[in-house]
């Protein structure tokens, strides 16, 4: 079990960690500083698990802990409630790991169609793809791949390279779609 000393220590060793992912996210009616407030506390979360499993690395633990707070975060914001699309913009990606999301009401009939079709795509290749449902276990329902390992009782090296595989074949899917990626 890890001590209350401890854990200060760690947050100031990773206090730069913290910064950086609070940062990626944008969330409405949420400053930095509230955003910096809820991942420490999800950090510590992550610190009292990693001291139980030493499975993943820290940083990689938090970086999954921080991703599945905030898709809860944007699923209980009562625009999403409302059923509005929620659309990642990815002309601010510029770092593969920042996420920027945005909830719209000003989208157009064809922006909406064509989320819908993404959907649709999607959840066709979950269902129908050798392992597509690792996707939706690990980016919809927001399961870590070590705890998707746990269930399937398989190695983390196992899960992971059937969900790299799983993303390759997404992508090469999607492609022939003719959705640019």
């Amino acid at each position: 079990m890890i001590t209350e000393k401890e854990i200060e220590l760690k947050l100031k060793e990773y206090k730069g960690l913290l910064i950086s992912t609070a940062k990626r996210y944008h969330i409405d009616g949420m400053d930095f500083d509230d955003i910096f407030q809820e991942l420490s506390m999800e950090f510590v979360k992550v610190l009292k698990i990693h001291d139980q499993k030493q499975s993943a690395s820290l940083k990689t633990l938090f970086v999954e802990y921080a991703r599945r707070w905030a898709r809860k975060k944007l699923e209980s914001q009562e625009r999403y409630r409302k059923n509005k699309v929620l659309w990642i913009d990815d002309e601010e990606i510029k770092d593969g790991d920042k996420m920027t999301f945005i909830a719209s009401d000003e989208l157009t009939p064809e922006q909406v169609e064509k989320f819908e079709t993404l959907q649709k795509e999607l959840k066709w290749f979950y269902e129908n793809a050798k392992d597509g449902w690792l996707i939706e276990q690990r980016s919809v329902i927001g399961m870590t791949l070590q705890e998707i390992a746990d269930i399937q009782e398989v190695s983390f090296q196992a899960i992971a390279k059937r969900h790299q595989k799983a993303i390759k074949e997404l992508k090469k899917y999607l492609k022939e779609k003719g959705y640019k990626l």
